[in-house]
């Protein structure tokens, strides 16, 4: 009998929240014996990269760490290298080591940093995962904090109408029957990953940027983002 992504995780003390396991497992019980190569850019210590192989029993697991994790990442099917998340030159060589050089899933949880994430999306995303594969960022709320080197503690805004009475402001569009007022813009959070997460939502609707050119519809089947991780399915 398989183990459940949960006690593959307690077996191999993998450095997982709870409520990632669970959204794992809704997303993936189903298709365990269909995944073929994953990729996971932070590994730390390498116990997620074992249940991983053992959670896909077919699939070749690609872990990067910046720090050396060979001792405790290496077994049958484990494919363990040390490096940088945002290396472009190390990306391709692993990727030039697959079969087609795509991955039925990539996962990033490396840094936690926005520039970096979107680096390796940048290098990742179009050429080297599967037409209907899944990305997954992890620990995207590192943007919220304001002790995290990219990260900053929001400023919370009473009301989105706050300059109601002002109607030159930028957040007042016109006026409307409802409110009295209609705002145009919405006070947002952006820092780091928070951002990165945001320009993504931007992709996921990218039909409905006209002023793009060329014009085209979004690489996404859909996108997911949930209390900690973002799931884009990428079209088929």
């Amino acid at each position: 009998m398989e183990l459940s992504i949960q006690e593959l995780a307690a077996k191999y003390s993998a450095a997982k929240d709870a409520n990632y396991l669970s959204f794992y497992a809704s997303q993936f019980d189903g298709i365990r014996h269909q995944i073929k190569n994953v990729i996971e850019l932070g590994v730390q210590g390498g116990g997620s990269v074992k249940m991983w192989r053992d959670y896909f029993p077919k699939a070749q697991i690609f872990g990067v760490d910046i720090d050396d994790c060979s001792a405790a990442a290496q077994g049958e099917r484990i494919h363990f290298f040390q490096g940088r998340q945002e290396d472009g030159e190390l990306l391709k060589m692993i990727t030039d080591e697959i079969e087609g050089g795509q991955f039925d899933i990539i996962i990033d949880d490396a840094a936690h940093f926005g520039l970096y994430s979107k680096l390796t999306y940048e290098h990742l995303f179009d050429g080297h995962l599967k037409p209907g594969g899944t990305y997954i960022i992890e620990d995207w709320g590192t943007g919220y904090w304001d002790d995290w080197p990219d990260g900053s503690r929001p400023d919370p805004v009473p009301h989105e109408m706050e300059n109601r009475d002002v109607k030159e402001t930028k957040f007042i569009y016109r006026e409307d029957e409802a409110t009295g007022l209609l705002p145009r813009t919405f006070h947002s959070h952006q820092s780091g990953m928070v951002g990165f997460v945001k320009q993504l939502v931007d992709e996921s609707h990218h039909g409905a940027i006209k002023t793009a050119i060329p014009r085209r519809t979004s690489k996404f089947q859909y996108m997911t983002v949930t209390e900690g991780v973002v799931l884009i399915k990428k079209k088929a």
